[in-house]
């Protein structure tokens, strides 16, 4: 393979996904702890398209302190956010299971929130309850109070609801919104300094004959959480959003997936103003069905999205990461494969450029557990860091947030035992959260940035 008149030596991979996609097998220059010993010409070629083979995990990793806790029941944990005493909030959902004589089975769901210290002691864990709530989708901190976005259905009718936490977990305040000729399922938010939310959902419209066609709107909310104006984004094509952010440039950017005219899933991505006008739309589609689940834009415009893709043959799905520039044209994409399959879950861009990426890996027919991945790429494509975590029998990723001095994995772990097999959202009676705190990365210089301008008369 000839990239930029270099030639690289590359051994092919011998799985259907590399021949369905077309691509070469790319290595991993660096899937260690370090990168002392990466070539930098190596390490600036930026190579447009390539599958990468990860190494076998190994879980023996530092943590700085680790967390389960919830109750007997299903524990999905949603969103995590860091405060100023350096400590940390999480929402999600809890939904206790009973098994006594008056009652069996699950209860209703409700909103649970947990507080941990700075070193990981826990603080603070309530919940909520909440009429008709049908799944907690996200949550922030605004200002001085945690706001929680939730799916709820009364009356037959989905509509978003937002309530307002303190910082104990009690209820302080909520706002239902609802849409007379739609059902608006909510999947993410972005908070806005004017105190209002943007709020990306999934919709339905009520009078429609096709049941199963639903699109995506984007809703704005008053911060008294009246709806100030939805809208629609390839209406009659069938789309599925599954994320909004803000990026540093201040445009916003949505993924997810879109049916394709081949009867297929492609990823999409949509990038937008505040105001909701559009600077451009793509679809791409790999292999059999394809998914963007989270994307985010840095200074200059360009946008890097995370998601997973399918084969068109044989073989199992992989992790997919693509950087475009402004105009969402691609500049390079890489597919994790391996032993594994590989799901997006959540992505930080950091300030000096590195993409730190969080995948949940599942077993395959080659057996294994259920674990996080914690991959770490250069502006240029090529992994710095592949880190492997792992907490009780099984653990299932759902965010992640990063600074300067800390990192942060939330999600599930399998920490009980199911006498029969579950499946769907019941297989998660068995997990509690799981919070888990990791050391920052060592400093970064990239190599690649281009050097800073020289100024002929500089005084001493």
């Amino acid at each position: 393979m000839i990239v930029q008149g270099k030639v690289f030596r590359m051994k092919l991979l011998g799985s259907v996904f590399a021949l369905t996609l077309g691509f070469l097998a790319i290595p991993s220059f660096a899937q260690e702890q370090n990168v002392t010993g990466l070539d930098t010409e190596d390490m600036c070629q930026v190579v447009y398209e390539g599958i990468v083979p990860m190494r076998t995990p190994n879980f023996d990793q530092v943590a700085m302190w680790k967390r389960t806790l919830g109750v007997q029941g299903i524990d999905l944990l949603r969103s995590v956010m860091r405060v100023a005493d350096g400590g940390v909030i999480f929402v999600g959902e809890g939904q206790p299971y009973y098994d006594d004589h008056e009652k069996k089975g699950l209860g209703d769901i409700e909103i649970e929130m947990g507080r941990l210290s700075k070193d990981g002691k826990i603080l603070t864990q309530s919940y909520v309850s909440v009429e008709g709530l049908t799944s907690v989708v996200d949550g922030v901190l605004q200002k001085t109070r945690i706001v929680v976005l939730s799916h709820l259905r009364r009356k037959d009718q989905d509509f978003i609801g937002l309530f307002y936490l303190d910082g104990k977990g009690e209820k302080r305040e909520e706002q239902l919104v609802s849409d007379k000729d739609r059902d608006l399922i909510p999947v993410s938010f972005v908070p806005l300094s004017s105190g209002g939310k943007i709020v990306l959902s999934r919709m339905h419209d009520r009078q429609s004959v096709q049941k199963d066609l639903s699109s995506t709107g984007v809703v704005w909310i008053e911060e008294n959480g009246k709806i100030r104006t939805i809208k629609e984004y390839l209406p009659g094509i069938k789309t599925i959003p599954s994320r909004i952010r803000k990026g540093a440039d201040g445009a916003l950017i949505i993924t997810g997936r879109v049916l394709n005219e081949k009867g297929s899933d492609a990823g999409w991505l949509l990038k937008i103003g505040t105001d909701g006008s559009m600077d451009f739309q793509q679809q791409f589609s790999r292999g059999l069905n394809a998914t963007l689940r989270d994307g985010i834009s840095a200074s200059d415009g360009a946008v890097v999205a995370i998601g997973d893709a399918i084969p068109a043959g044989e073989g199992d799905k992989a992790g997919w990461v693509v950087k475009t520039d402004s105009t969402g044209k691609i500049i390079w994409q890489k597919f994790l494969t391996g032993k594994y399959s590989y799901t997006a879950v959540d992505m930080v861009l950091l300030e000096d450029g590195r993409i730190m990426t969080l995948w949940a890996a599942s077993p395959t027919s080659f057996g294994g557990r259920r674990f996080a991945r914690l991959v770490t790429f250069s502006p240029e494509g090529t992994i710095l860091f592949d880190e492997s975590y792992l907490e009780g029998t099984n653990s299932v990723p759902f965010r992640l947030i990063a600074d300067a001095k800390q990192r942060v994995i939330a999600g599930v772990s399998e920490t009980g035992f199911a006498e029969e097999q579950k499946s769907g959202r019941d297989e998660f009676i068995s997990y509690d959260n799981w919070v888990m705190a990791l050391p920052e990365l060592p400093s970064y210089h990239n190599p690649c940035a281009a050097s800073k301008p020289k100024i002929l008369d500089v005084l001493p």
